[in-house]
């Protein structure tokens, strides 16, 4: 069941379903993925119905800003790439920050404190309905039985890496499209600087019981994290902070062709049919999930421990092209965690891993659309 209720419009009561969306009436969607830690924009707000036009100028604001950063990015490319230290030089890092995290700051709500120390991580960062899901769902699977023979040889302490979850999780609930969150976080929530103080203001929260649930499973992951761990963390939204989290990074991007993504959107229910009527809104959300892939890019360049890889959609394809995906996955998940790929059976990781993922759904609750609620109501006739 949906119920679409509380500041700023609808949300799913459960961690896989569609709920409401329609734009024109400036309705809001949330959706969630079972076991997937990913959810649909939350596009628009019952406050930007009520506000009407002057929303939308603060939308097209936002974009007049993407286009400042996207300029930035460009002549960070120009310069042949910086890392982390160099963007602030350029002025990059007052725009590629962290959408939910600088808005939590403003009105006092904490962030995920990071693990002290850890050897490497693996940063899911796919753009929406691109394959971002399949993407990380490839790497943890070949970290599986890369991490087993590894440390089976002897060459690996740890024997698997350490899911996370989605970074900010708490955060990315409260204000899943990323934009304008600190008029879209609940009115209570304010000044919650500890674990206590969020468990006690989650009581009053919709969706809170399951906030709750996941930091203390983030929390309870992380303080099990050693040096020699290799963790995993799930996210949509540029963040620095994991920038600089473990010795060695690998952060995975993801492409698509845009009305690709459009299509796959309308197909959940993301937006609302007619097509042309929700590109305005689509269009503004897609420039903003590009800027923060831009960033991950401009990020990335020049640093020594941080590597980048990108999937494109169509390489899930064919066999052929998803072999070829894996095995270049493989070499850099190797390399981040300073690992000899001569001594490794490279063709026996691969062949696992095609075995097990090729054609098969690796984000069913998504792709599946509104199958959840039309097999509810073919059950209920």
């Amino acid at each position: 069941e949906v119920t679409c209720s509380g500041r700023g419009g609808a949300r799913a009561k459960s961690e896989d379903s569609n709920a409401c969306f329609d734009p024109p009436t400036g309705t809001r969607l949330v959706m969630s993925a079972a076991g997937t830690d990913e959810r649909a924009p939350l596009l628009l707000g019952a406050d930007a119905a009520s506000g009407g036009w002057g929303w939308r100028k603060r939308a097209l604001a936002g974009l007049a800003i993407l286009g400042t950063v996207a300029a930035c990015v460009c002549a960070v490319a120009a310069t042949g790439g910086l890392g982390p230290v160099g963007m602030a030089a350029l002025g990059v890092d007052e725009q590629c920050h962290s959408p939910l995290s600088q808005s939590a700051q403003k009105i006092g709500l904490s962030t995920y404190a990071p693990p002290d120390r850890c050897k490497a991580m693996v940063v899911c960062a796919g753009s929406p309905r691109a394959a971002s899901t399949a993407e990380c769902t490839l790497a943890e699977h070949v970290l599986e039985y890369m991490m087993e023979d590894e440390h089976r040889a002897g060459r690996l302490q740890q024997e698997k890496a350490t899911y996370l979850g989605y970074w900010n999780y708490h955060l990315h609930q409260l204000c899943s499209d990323g934009f304008d969150c600190e008029n879209k976080y609940p009115a209570g929530l304010q000044n919650l600087w500890t674990r206590d103080d969020w468990s006690n203001a989650l009581s009053n929260v919709d969706g809170g019981d399951d906030i709750r649930t996941e930091m203390d499973n983030y929390y309870g992951k992380r303080d099990s994290v050693e040096p020699s761990s290799v963790v995993i963390a799930k996210t949509h939204e540029f963040d620095e902070t994991l920038l600089t989290m473990c010795d060695r990074r690998l952060v995975l991007t993801s492409s698509r062709e845009k009305e690709e993504v459009f299509d796959s959107a309308l197909s959940l229910g993301w937006f609302t049919q007619p097509k042309e009527d929700s590109r305005w809104w689509f269009d503004t959300y897609y420039d903003l999930w590009q800027q923060w892939g831009h960033c991950w890019v401009s990020a990335t360049q020049g640093d020594d421990n941080t590597a980048r890889f990108d999937l494109n959609f169509k390489q899930l394809s064919t066999e052929g092209s998803f072999r070829a995906v894996v095995r270049l996955m493989a070499y850099e998940l190797a390399k981040v965690l300073q690992l000899d790929d001569t001594l490794m059976d490279m063709n026996g990781i691969v062949d696992k891993v095609v075995d097990r993922d090729f054609q098969r759904e690796l984000n069913p609750t998504l792709t599946n659309g509104d199958l959840r609620r039309a097999t509810a109501e073919a059950a209920s006739n």
